[in-house]
C-alpha cells in the first residue's frame, strides 16, 4: 500500500509523466542509434532532432496525457519497429515490412509470434503501459505550468539547433543524402507512405497488362509430347543441401539422378515472398521492376506457344503478384485458403495427387505446370511427415540461440522432405515417356542464428548470405537429351556460373523451346550464349541494388568468398 502511495505521489509530479512520456516516444531512436552504421553528425541529428519536436508538442499541447493520446500512432510504429530489432538486429521498417502485413496469413504471423512471446511480452507491457499513464494523466488533469512548459520550450529550441548543425554536417559529408527522410520516424512514415502507393499499383495490374502479349511461339516439334514443371520453393538455402557440400546427407534421392545439373553460385533477387516469386515468374528483374505492372507472366508465355498450363500452390493467396499471375493458368490449384483445402495443414506432397491428375487428364500434348510450395518455412517442424523425422529432437522452441540444435534438426528434415517431393515429380515425369524437364529454386534463403549476429528467418530490411544463397536445379529426362543434348550440356558448363534468379524466366523459356522478343539468350544457362552479368538486389523501394551496398556485412563477404563465390 505504501508503494501504490508512492508511485501515486510520484506520477501526480506534472514533470515526471512529461519527461517519461518523451522517454517512451524516444525508444526506438536510441535502440535506432545502436543498431544503425552512420556518421557522428548524423547521430547528432537522429537524436536531437525528434527529441525537440517531442518536447515541443508537450509543451505547446500543455496536457502531456492528451499529447501522448494523440502520438498513439507513434508508439505503435514504435511497438513494431522494436519487434522487428529483436528479430532481425537492426534496420527501420522498411515498405516490405508494411506490405508484409498484408501478404503474410494469418497462420504465418501466429507461428512467428508466438515464438517471440518474452520479446512481445516486454513491448506490450512498455505499449499499453504508456497508454495507461496518458490516461491517468488525463484523469487527473495534469497539465504543465508555464514554468516548465517554457523551460521545454527552451530545451527544445535547443535541441534544435544542435540537430540542425548535426544534419547541416551530415548534408555536407553526403550531399547525396536525405537527412531527413533517413531520421526516425521520418522514415517510416516515408516507408508507409511508399508501401501504400505499391499496393494500388499492384491493384490496377489487371488492367495495366490486359493488352500485354509475349507474341511467343514454338520452336520445338508440335507434334512432340512436352511437360515442363517448374517447382518454386520456399525459404530454402543452399548451406543445407547435401548437394552443396552439407556434412548432413539431405538429398539422399536427388543425388543419384544423374540427369540432374545444380548450380553453385545463385542468388535471389529479394529476400520477401511478395516480390521474390513474382521476379522469378516473370520476366521483370531487380533492374527494371517497373515492367510488372505492364507485363504478364511466363504461364501467359506457354499459354500463348500452345502448352495448356497449370498453376498448384500450397501456399495460401495473398493478393500479390502471385495470385495475380495463377491466375492466368488453364488450371488453377489450390492447398490453402480455400474452404474445401484437404487439411488445415497440407504439406508439399499432397500437392502431387493434383500433378498426377492433371498429366493424366492432359488434354494437350504439351503441358506446363508451376508447383508452388511451403519448403521450409518456419516452423519448420510443421512442413514435413513424420517419416522424414531422420534429424532429433526437432519439436518446435523459442526463437533462442539455446535452442539452435532443435531449429536446425527440423529445418534440415524439411530440406529431406524437399528431397523426395522433387524425386517423386521426377519419377512420375520420367514415367510419362515425354520430353520433359523441371527447374527448381526456392524464392529466398534463412538465417539460423549462424553466427555471432545470432540473425533468424528472412525478409529483413538488410539481407544476409544465408538469405541470398540459395539452390537451383535443372532436371531433364533421358527423352529430352536425345533430342536436345547441347542444352543439359550448356547447363554443366554454366552450373558454376555466378547467376540471380533472373535466368529462371528466361532459362525456362529456352528449355521449352519457346521464342519470344522478350527472351534473352544471355541469361538463359541452358544457352550457349549465356553471359554472366553483374546481379542486382531489389531493395524495399524497388530500386537495384549491387550486392556490396544492400546491407551485407564482413559476415556475409566472408561467407561469399567461402563458398568460392563470386562477391559483389
Amino acid at each position: 500500500m505504501r508503494h501504490s502511495k508512492k508511485i501515486s505521489a510520484w506520477l501526480s509530479k506534472q514533470q515526471n509523466l512529461y519527461v517519461l512520456f518523451t522517454v517512451v516516444l524516444m525508444i526506438p531512436t536510441c535502440l535506432l542509434l545502436y543498431t544503425e552504421e552512420m556518421s557522428i553528425a548524423m547521430r547528432v541529428a537522429y537524436l536531437f532532432l525528434p527529441l525537440s519536436v517531442y518536447l515541443a508538442l508537450f509543451a505547446t499541447g500543455q496536457r502531456p496525457g492528451v499529447v501522448l493520446l494523440w502520438l498513439s500512432l507513434l508508439l505503435i510504429i514504435g511497438a513494431f519497429q522494436e519487434v522487428l530489432l529483436y528479430l532481425f538486429g537492426n534496420s527501420i521498417i522498411a515498405s516490405d515490412m508494411f506490405l508484409n502485413l498484408f501478404t503474410t496469413s494469418t497462420g504465418e504471423a501466429s507461428e512467428l509470434l508466438g515464438n517471440l512471446i518474452p520479446a512481445v511480452i516486454l513491448i506490450l507491457f512498455i505499449f499499453f503501459g504508456a497508454i495507461y499513464l496518458a490516461i491517468h494523466s488525463v484523469r487527473i488533469k495534469d497539465r504543465l505550468t508555464a514554468r516548465i512548459r517554457r523551460k521545454s520550450m527552451l530545451i527544445a529550441g535547443c535541441c534544435l539547433l544542435i540537430g540542425s548543425i548535426g544534419g547541416i554536417t551530415a548534408k555536407v559529408q553526403e550531399p547525396d543524402k536525405d537527412v531527413l527522410l533517413n531520421i526516425y520516424p521520418v522514415n517510416v512514415f516515408y516507408n508507409m507512405k511508399f508501401a501504400k502507393e505499391s499496393w494500388h499499383k499492384s491493384k490496377n495490374y489487371k488492367e495495366s497488362s490486359e493488352n500485354f502479349s509475349f507474341q511467343a511461339k514454338l520452336r520445338h516439334p508440335a507434334e512432340d509430347k512436352e511437360i515442363y514443371v517448374l517447382v518454386i520453393g520456399e525459404t530454402s538455402r543452399s548451406d543445407n543441401w547435401s548437394l552443396y557440400g552439407y556434412e548432413r546427407e539431405t538429398n539422399p534421392r536427388l543425388s543419384k539422378e544423374k540427369s540432374l545439373v545444380y548450380f553453385t553460385d545463385v542468388v535471389t533477387q529479394c529476400n520477401a515472398t511478395h516480390k521474390s516469386v513474382p521476379l522469378i515468374l516473370s520476366a521483370a528483374s531487380a533492374d527494371n521492376f517497373e515492367i510488372i505492372y505492364k507485363q504478364k507472366s511466363i504461364i501467359t508465355a506457354f499459354k500463348e506457344a500452345g502448352f495448356k498450363t497449370a498453376f498448384l500452390s500450397n501456399q495460401v493467396p495473398n493478393n500479390t503478384f502471385t495470385d495475380f499471375f495463377s491466375h492466368e493458368a488453364d488450371v488453377l490449384e489450390l492447398l490453402r485458403g480455400d474452404p474445401l483445402a484437404i487439411s488445415n495443414n497440407p504439406l508439399d506432397h499432397d500437392l502431387l495427387p493434383l500433378l498426377d491428375k492433371f498429366i493424366d487428364d492432359g488434354g494437350n500434348n504439351k503441358l506446363f505446370i508451376v508447383l508452388h510450395t511451403y519448403g521450409s518455412h518456419f516452423n519448420y517442424r510443421d512442413r514435413y511427415s513424420d517419416k522424414f523425422r531422420k534429424f532429433v529432437p526437432d519439436d518446435n522452441a523459442n526463437l533462442e540461440y539455446r535452442h539452435r540444435d532443435l531449429l536446425v534438426n527440423s529445418y534440415d528434415n524439411s530440406i529431406l522432405s524437399t528431397d523426395d517431393f522433387l524425386a517423386s515429380i521426377i519419377d512420375r515425369l520420367k514415367s510419362t515417356g515425354a520430353v520433359t524437364g523441371m527447374l527448381y529454386l526456392p524464392d529466398h534463403g534463412e538465417d539460423i542464428m549462424d553466427d555471432d549476429r545470432h540473425r533468424f528467418l528472412h525478409a529483413s530490411p538488410c539481407p544476409t548470405y544465408y538469405q541470398l544463397h540459395i539452390p537451383l536445379l535443372i532436371w531433364f529426362s533421358d527423352e529430352y537429351n536425345e533430342q536436345y543434348p547441347e542444352t543439359m550440356r550448356n547447363a554443366f558448363l554454366h552450373s558454376s556460373a555466378p547467376i540471380s534468379t533472373r535466368a529462371v524466366f528466361h532459362t525456362m523459356l529456352d528449355l521449352a523451346g519457346i521464342s519470344t522478343p522478350h527472351f534473352d539468350s544471355v541469361y538463359s544457362v541452358v544457352n550457349s550464349g549465356f553471359e554472366p552479368r553483374k546481379r542486382s538486389y531489389l531493395n524495399d523501394h524497388n530500386l537495384p541494388e549491387s550486392l556490396d551496398n544492400c546491407g551485407l556485412k564482413k559476415q556475409d563477404e566472408a561467407m561469399f568468398k567461402e563458398k568460392g563465390m563470386v562477391y559483389p
